[in-house]
């Protein structure tokens, strides 16, 4: 590169001062002096920074004055340090522009002494990182969000092994469990053993599911949800469980809210935030659940998660208790985190709710206050100009081919298949299921399959069933449901079931798949 030395016509006369005025005039930073007496400077570039005019450029303005109150005192005990110690003087801090709102800036300076080295001033530069700081934020926020995805990997990689052994062991008690208290008086020693026995065959199975939710493994059976019935629902559960020192308050909205979700889990999400706002009150304060739509305008993005612009149900839960330390907000909806006392919480609840609640689409935010309260906002897509259906279950039949390798799981299932009326054969997996099709293709109603994840051919193994029987409804059974959905994302016609599931889901499921009701006498 070379340089163009202007003729002395055009450039004039020139001092040493003039290059420096020229360069500082088109430099983006404002200088500025400080003295311990409180006297202090600042170049014209220094206001223009802020948004002020010549005429306040005039106006002598103090600069320290526009200092925010929470950075009034570190920058004078620094200007101090700086002028006495001669430290060198490097601080971001936040200045009220003229529109009122305060800019991030970046001050560096440096003490001056005389001749007799005492210092007199601190003099400097100050440029606007208010855009920098911005983007710097945004920036830490995506990394949290790539090392939660991290963390989420991998608990999905745990969850999905074990889920399928877990599951199926909990598929035969829960089968064995079921089948052994029809045989007994329901209001006996052993029944009642039995019925508690069962209730903790569903909480493993809960937790199991919460962490396969909360990991991304399990997948959310959506549909069009009517935000206002699920609060009303959700606040009847609530009231009996809050006691009596708590006032329940649900503040709804006259327009219809219709979302795209599992009604369940957007239920047993609010629930789980119900019940840990009433454990933050200690038995007295005020529990409100309010919903209303809500508008996400483009320049807003930044301020709610990743959502789009758009349209959004807002659910709030809101309680006065002792709301959440400030150290513990980044930990909140890490899994196994709880702030209860050991043995009172899994540590499931709120990462639980924060994975329904992005499998949906949507975002959760905290906002909380030590010894003022907690609120929690759900923001969930709106999905306009439907209506949630509500049609009733269609009914299946009774002569059911149980495919599955013998097993405390296979027999349990038979049992539980025999006792809501079905009449079952069983074979030792698919490829004998096969072969009993290839012989007797009309002698039953559906296939009841059970499958693992982890069979790279399973594919390939149910095509070659259903070319055998093409009319036949099949129905499998799995650890780790959504694995299986997705391998199957063509096979329409075949209806996947999470394990373990009860007589009712077992019913449900056939249901579904056969247009017909096996609780039905013929």
């Amino acid at each position: 590169m070379c340089s163009q030395v202007l003729p002395q016509s055009v450039c004039g006369e020139w001092t040493p001062r003039d290059p420096w005025e020229r360069a500082l005039g088109a430099s983006s930073d404002g200088l500025w002096e400080w003295r311990p007496n409180g006297e202090t400077w600042c170049a014209p570039q220094f206001w223009r920074l802020l948004g002020y005019s010549v005429a306040d450029t005039a106006a002598g303005r103090d600069f320290t004055r526009l200092l925010h109150p929470s950075d009034r005192l570190p920058v004078a005990e620094q200007l101090h340090e700086c002028c006495e110690a001669g430290r060198p003087f490097d601080m971001q801090f936040r200045l009220q522009a003229q529109s009122g709102e305060f800019l991030w800036v970046r001050a560096q300076a440096a003490a001056y002494r005389d001749d007799e080295g005492r210092s007199y001033s601190v003099a400097g530069s100050i440029k606007d990182i208010t855009g920098y700081r911005a983007t710097a934020e945004a920036l830490r926020d995506r990394e949290k969000r790539f090392y939660r995805r991290q963390r989420l990997d991998a608990l999905d990689c745990l969850a999905g092994g074990i889920a399928h052994e877990f599951n199926n062991l909990m598929q035969a008690v829960r089968g064995y469990i079921e089948c052994a208290s029809r045989s007994l008086p329901p209001e006996s020693d052993a029944a009642q053993d039995l019925a508690k026995a069962l209730l903790a065959v569903g909480h493993s199975t809960e937790l199991t599911g919460r962490l396969l939710n909360f990991a991304g493994s399990e997948e959310q059976d959506e549909h069009l949800v009517d935000v206002g019935a699920v609060v009303a629902a959700v606040t009847e559960l609530v009231r009996p469980i809050i006691g009596s020192g708590i006032v329940l308050t649900c503040r709804t909205c006259e327009e219809p809210l219709t979302v795209l979700a599992d009604e369940t889990a957007l239920r047993q999400a609010l629930l789980n935030l119900s019940i840990n706002a009433r454990d933050a009150m200690d038995g007295v304060g005020e529990l409100t659940i309010e919903f209303h739509p809500f508008w996400l305008a483009a320049e807003h993005g930044a301020t709610v998660g990743e959502l789009k612009p758009g349209g959004y149900a807002r659910i709030l839960v809101t309680d006065t208790g002792v709301g959440v330390p400030s150290h513990l907000v980044e930990k909140i909806f890490q899994p196994f985190f709880s702030t209860k006392e050991v043995g009172k919480g899994s540590g499931l609840g709120l990462p639980s709710v924060l994975g329904a609640v992005e499998a949906f689409g949507g975002h959760v935010e905290l906002h909380t206050t030590p010894n003022v309260g907690t609120t929690f906002a759900i923001y969930l897509p709106l999905i306009k100009g439907t209506e949630v259906d509500r049609s009733p279950e269609t009914r299946p039949n009774r002569r059911v081919l149980l495919a599955a390798p013998e097993s405390p799981f296979r027999e349990s299932t038979r049992r539980m298949l025999e006792s809501i009326g079905c009449r079952v054969t069983c074979s030792d997996g698919i490829a004998a299921a096969r072969e009993v099709l290839g012989v007797r293709p009309d002698t039953f109603d559906l296939l009841l399959a059970d499958v693992d994840a982890r069979t790279a051919a399973l594919r390939d193994e149910l095509a070659g069933l259903k070319a055998v029987a093409p009319s036949l409804p099949c129905v499998v059974t799995a650890g780790v449901r959504h694995v299986v959905k997705q391998d199957l994302a063509d096979m329409d016609d075949i209806n996947v079931l999470q394990k373990p599931l009860d007589a009712a889901a077992l019913a449900a499921g056939l249901a579904a798949a056969m247009r017909y009701d096996p609780m039905a006498t013929e």
